[in-house]
Formats: C-alpha cells, structure tokens, sequence
C-alpha cells in the first residue's frame, strides 16, 4: 500500500494531501459512539474485508476496533495526523492521510470505507464550495467493485435541532470557521433528498438507520424496518418510545431544551417519525449495479452508552421476533463484571433480563400525573414506587440505588421492572435513601426539561423531592440529600475518569442543582411555559414594587415639607424678644440655684446624727423632686 508523488510529514510519516491544517484537531472536540462504533466492527467482522478507509475524525475513532491490517485514516488536522501515526507501529500498513478530502488519491478502492461526517469536516479552507453530493461521488470512486460504505448523513430538521434552546453557541464555536466563507459550507439534504443523491453517485441503500439523541455522538440506532413498525404494533412503539424518553430525559438533563423532550419523543413515535426527525441518517450502502449480497446480519436496533471510560460502555441490541424482542449484550472493550471504588455493572444482565413490551416508563406515569395537576394518580405511582423499593424482600438490595423512575417499566398488573439492570451498589444502603434519590432524579428531569406541572414555576428540585416524597410519609432531611450527592459524584467520577479535585466540583454543583433551578445547568435551563410565567411573575412584582416605590417618595417628600416648616417656626420662636430675654434670665441662676441647693444639702446632712442621715437624704429627695 504505497503512495507515490507525496509529501511525508518527517515526525510522523504521515502523507500531506495540501490544505492540511497545522495546528488544529478534530479528535479533541469528537465524542466517541459506542452504537456507531457497533455497528462497523460487526459489520466488518462479518464481511472480513481486506482494506478499510476511514474518512474524517468519527471514522478515524474506529480504528482500535478493526481487525483488517490495511487501513488507511484521513485526518485534516496534522496534530490528529500524528496522534493517529504513533499506532503504525503496531500496524504495518496503516496509512494516514492528512488534508482536505478533495484532495484523496483516487487510484486505488477499498472493500469498506467509513464516512461518519460531513464535507465540511473533511474540507479545509483551501477546498472549494462542498456539498454531500461531492462526497458521496467521492466516496463512490474510491469503494471497491463489491465494496460496503457506512455514511453518515447530518440532519438539520432533527429532533436536537428543534429542540435546541442556544442557538448562537454553535454558530460562534471555533469549528464554525467555515460560515464565514461565502458559499463554502452548503446545506444537509433532506431525507426525500438522499435518494436521489445517491442514485447521481451510482450508490443504493443495503440497510438505513435513523441515529439518536444527537447527531455528534449517536447512542440509539433504529432501523428504518422497526420504526415503520411502530405506527401499527404497541408493542414496537411502547419499545422505542420507552428507549427514545429515556435518552432524550438523560440528555437533556444537562442541556437546556426548549420544549419537553419528554412528551416531544412519545409524539414522534407514535406518529410514526422517527425516520424525519432523527438527528442524523446512517446508512449502508453499496454500488447501485451490485447484487444484493448478504452483507452479514445487522440488528435491528442498536443501543450504546456515553460514558466517557469505554471499559464500563455496554451495546444492547434488539432484533424483532415475532414474540417480541430478542436481546443481546456486548461490552465495549474490556472484561465483565467490572468493580470500581463502590460502583459494579455485570452486562451480562442487560441482556438476559427481559425487556417488558408490554411496559410504560414510570417517568412517563409521573410527567403525564405532573402535566394533568392529577395528584391522585401522582400519589399512587410515588407510593407504589416506594412501597416496591422499601419492601424487605427486595430482589436485589444493591439494585436500589440504580432503581430511578427512568430506569423503570410499569406492567400492566402495576409490576416495576428494570430496564436497564446491569448497575448495582456495594455498599448497604438505607432503602429511605434510594426512593428520595428516584424521586430526586424525576424532580431533576422534570424541572431542567421544561415540562408541565401545576407546582410554582421556580420551585427548585430538592423541595419537588420532598413534596414528592411526603406523598410516601417520607422525610426528606439534609443527611439524605448529602448522601445521595456524595454517590453520585462518585459514580460521575468513575464513569466520566474524574479527578479528586473535578468530583468535589461535581459534588459541589449537585448540591447547588438541587438547592435551585438557576444553578442546575449552566444558562438558560426552564422550558417556554416556565420562562412566560417567571417572566410574569418578576413583571408583576416589578411593578408592585414600583408602586411602593413612588407611595415612598410622595411620603417623604410630605415629611419633609412638615419639618421644613417646623424649623421655620422654631427659627422664629429663638429670633423673638421674649425668648432671649428669658434664656439670659434662667439661665445663670437656674444654675446658681441648683449649686446653692446642693450645698446647703450637704451641710445639713453632715449635721445630723449618723442613724438620720439615710432617712433625711430619702425625704429631703423627695422634697427637692417635687
């Protein structure tokens, strides 16, 4: 696998397309997939091909997971370039490609090629004007005959689009360079746009999937086959609804929304849109005049995880049957069960346990109760939660503190199942503990999303915990909160690999999150309908106070004209001639005569005997009192 007619960077050996970029880095600002990363290790274990091509920084994160010994990396900034080099000595023939993608060398093909982003990713700011329908050309020149390539395909009417409450912060990052260029950067295509686009490239569609929550780091993939379902099976649709609410919850529990995603991602599924509304598009394709070869058994849906250590991220995925879903569990990398400081996870129960098709999230119950002000049905979901966590029998003790309402499906007959039981605690904990800290994590959700609920718009979660948690009998003392903020900012540091300084931060704001609204997230955090009635709310009182403001001033202003005009006559009662005369008169002998007193009451007393004397000064005080 060798290029002619290149410039090799000296430090690294990496070949210099031209436009490449001397001090930026892609890889710093990519988060990693473990649904993506999935999906192309088993696709290209099944198909063993002889030569990968990975296209752009998402692509080039798959690397450590594919087996083929000739692979070739494109990478526009060159401190990616030698980041990625420094792994050729483990691999022979792996090449690494660093400038813009108008650039690549179209001499030879490759059996797969991964493209996971965009052409202004790929581009520099030497390239010319690119759009999808130049990298798709591109891709096609440089697959094999019976090649595969995995595409994906931003989309701008996507669900985290449409619910994105900043709208200036992604448009003034640094990666945004190339908006300011006029006709650079030209828009993603539309969903009804991309067969056409594909078919103008001499590319067909193997098997689509509809990625979610975000279309940087998808988590959940859904092939288009199970999403149609959705609109005739409830079985299908409570599924994916249940999974979609409990992705869009987590997520925008640290990013602002602008509407409830909640109630947002129960709507796109039961209307069946999930396919329109995805964040992005990943698709497998192949050549349009290639026969339809088996391309090796793909799921139909694809659960990863996003935490930050992939020793502890675990892949779900769920194949449609016609009893219902058959799972299967996979780690990331490393070996299973894992333990660290007090937090374990065995994968192995993700995908034995059963899923529950005929479940509704607990969150759901909750949020619908909250939207409705019916504190019936909320009193009866909270104390059924509680009774179920505080029964001594308990199946599994360590379970509990994982055991949050977005964690669990409600059966028909009121059964509580967890939806994800691989978590557990080690350490014994009081059972009191576990319901405030999933009453908690609700009151949280609820509050940072933006959905409806009859409580005071800026109540803050800790006193929705407690008010949930007195519908239990349950007392929500400081001990408690305390405790629940110490495990989770344990649990963040594990699975985020934070330092001791970062999970005291952690510690830090979880408190400050549950003390207050304004301090949960960063920004604006509350949905349209809480901003209106905050908005209100302040308005009124603004003008309240106001009012009592000018009542103040007009007060003052009285007060000040009356001691103004009592100065005036004190000014002319002292300018008067009886009163200078009096003053001259008693003033002087009013204090001889005073004098004169108490020395003559001093001789008297020293004349008298010493057993009189305390009587005659108590009479002769009197006397002088009067």
């Amino acid at each position: 696998m060798l290029e002619t007619g290149l410039q090799i960077d000296p430090p690294s050996g990496a070949l210099l397309l031209g436009g490449d970029q001397l001090q930026w880095s892609d890889l710093e600002r990519t988060e990693p997939s473990s649904a993506t990363s999935y999906l192309v290790s088993r696709l290209i274990t099944s198909r063993r091909p002889r030569t990968v091509l990975l296209l752009g920084p998402r692509a080039a994160q798959q690397l450590d997971a594919i087996p083929t010994p000739e692979v070739g990396v494109l990478v526009r900034g060159l401190p990616d370039a030698r980041k990625l080099s420094s792994l050729a000595r483990e691999r022979d023939e792996l090449r690494v490609f660093c400038g813009g993608f108008d650039r690549f060398p179209t001499d030879r093909t490759y059996d797969v090629v991964v493209c996971l982003d965009g052409p202004t990713t790929l581009a520099t700011p030497d390239s010319p004007s690119a759009s999808h329908a130049d990298l798709l050309r591109l891709v096609e020149t440089v697959l094999a005959p019976d090649g595969v390539a995995v595409l994906s395909i931003d989309n701008t009417l996507g669900l985290d689009e449409l619910l994105r409450l900043e709208l200036r912060a992604k448009f003034d990052d640094d990666a945004q360079w190339f908006r300011g260029a006029p006709d650079f950067a030209q828009r993603s295509p539309y969903r009804h746009e991309i067969p056409a686009l594909l078919t103008a490239a001499r590319l067909r569609v193997r098997r689509a999937y509809s990625a979610y929550t975000t279309s940087q780091a998808p988590v959940l993939l859904v092939g288009d086959g199970v999403a149609a379902d959705s609109v005739d099976s409830p079985a299908v649709r409570r599924t994916l609804t249940a999974l979609l609410q409990h992705l869009e919850a987590t997520h925008h529990s640290r990013t602002p929304a602008l509407a409830d995603p909640y109630a947002v991602a129960r709507k796109v599924v039961a209307a069946g849109l999930l396919p329109q509304v995805a964040p992005a598009w990943l698709l497998v394709t192949g050549h349009a005049d290639q026969d339809d070869t088996e391309h090796g058994k793909l799921p139909d849906v694809i659960l990863g995880d996003d935490v930050a250590a992939p020793e502890w991220a675990a892949v779900l995925t769920l194949d449609r049957t016609g009893d219902g879903w058959l799972r299967d569990a996979v780690g990331s990398q490393g070996e299973h069960p894992l333990a660290e400081r007090r937090l374990r996870r065995d994968i192995d129960q993700l995908g034995a346990a059963g899923f529950g098709d005929d479940g509704d999230s607990l969150q759901e119950r909750l949020r619908q109760a909250a939207a409705r002000g019916d504190m019936h049905d909320l009193h009866d979901n909270v104390c059924r939660y509680a009774d179920w966590l505080l029964d001594p029998g308990f199946f599994d003790p360590a379970k509990r503190f994982f055991a949050t309402p977005d964690n669990l499906l409600v059966g028909p007959d009121g059964s509580l199942t967890l939806l994800d039981p691989s978590w557990s605690w080690s350490e014994s904990l009081d059972p009191r503990l576990a319901v405030v800290r999933g009453l908690r994590v609700f009151a949280r959700h609820l509050l940072r999303s933006g959905a409806e609920h009859r409580w005071r718009p800026d109540i803050s979660p800790d006193d929705l915990t407690r008010t949930l948690a007195a519908m239990a009998d349950l007392p929500v003392d400081q001990w408690v909160i305390d405790g629940i903020a110490v495990r989770e900012a344990e649990t963040n540091a594990v699975l985020q690999r934070l330092s001791p300084s970062d999970e005291s931060h952690s510690y830090a704001t979880n408190l400050a999150a549950g003390a207050s609204q304004f301090t949960a997230t960063p920004g604006p955090s509350r949905g349209y309908r809480e901003s209106l009635a905050v908005t209100g709310r302040m308005s009124q009182e603004l003008h309240e106070r106001g009012e009592q403001v000018e009542w103040l001033e007009s007060s003052l202003r009285d007060r000040d004209r009356r001691v103004a005009a009592l100065e005036r006559e004190l000014t002319s009662v002292r300018g008067s001639l009886s009163y200078r005369a009096g003053r001259k008169v008693t003033a002087p002998g009013r204090g001889a005569g005073q004098a004169v007193v108490r020395a003559g009451r001093k001789g008297a007393l020293s004349m008298l005997p010493p057993d009189f004397a305390p009587r005659a000064e108590r009479a002769l005080r009197k006397l002088l009192d009067r």
